[in-house]
Parts: structure tokens; C-alpha cells; sequence
């Protein structure tokens, strides 16, 4: 991967749309936050190779005060169509 960003979608308008979540993601210590399509999700961007549905990856989050955490994930199909509000990535079908 040679770019990832914390993304999150919402509903404006009637439409779905996706950007960066600016300023990061906040995960305040004890809690849970949950990453999933049509949510908060992680977008990755210049994959060596693609991902396939069902596929299992590890990968490492860094956090800002808390250091790296090794996470292994689950490849899932992308759920509803959307318009992605960053004109720099084309949107995801």
C-alpha cells in the first residue's frame, strides 16, 4: 500500500459521499470504534496487487500516542454505490 487514510461516509443530501476524516481518527483509551462499509473504514491506495472478497491481510496500525498495533482483517465487498468527494481518487464500484 502506498497511501492509506481513515475515511468516513455519510448521507448529505440524499447522497453518499466519502472523505478523509479530518484530523484523524480519535479512539479514546478503553473504547471501541468500529470500522465497517458504510462508516468509518480505512481506504488504502496503490495496492501491489488487488484484494479479493474473503481474502484475510495483516496490517499495522499506528496510533499517535498508543504506538503500533498488528491487526489481521477480513476483505469485504463494497457495499452501496457512493460519490467520493476526493477528486484526487476515483470512485470505488
Amino acid at each position: 500500500v502506498k497511501k492509506s487514510e481513515v475515511h468516513e461516509m455519510t448521507t448529505e443530501n440524499g447522497m453518499m459521499t466519502m472523505r478523509p476524516l479530518a484530523g484523524g481518527l480519535v479512539v479514546p483509551a478503553g473504547k471501541t470504534v468500529e470500522l465497517k462499509s458504510g462508516g468509518l473504514h480505512i481506504m488504502m491506495m496503490g495496492l501491489d496487487e488487488p484484494l479479493l472478497e474473503g481474502d484475510y491481510r495483516k496490517a499495522t496500525l499506528r496510533f499517535k500516542e498508543a504506538g503500533t498495533v498488528e491487526i489481521e482483517f477480513v476483505v469485504e465487498a463494497q457495499g452501496a454505490d457512493h460519490k467520493h468527494s476526493d477528486t484526487n481518487h476515483a470512485p470505488q464500484e
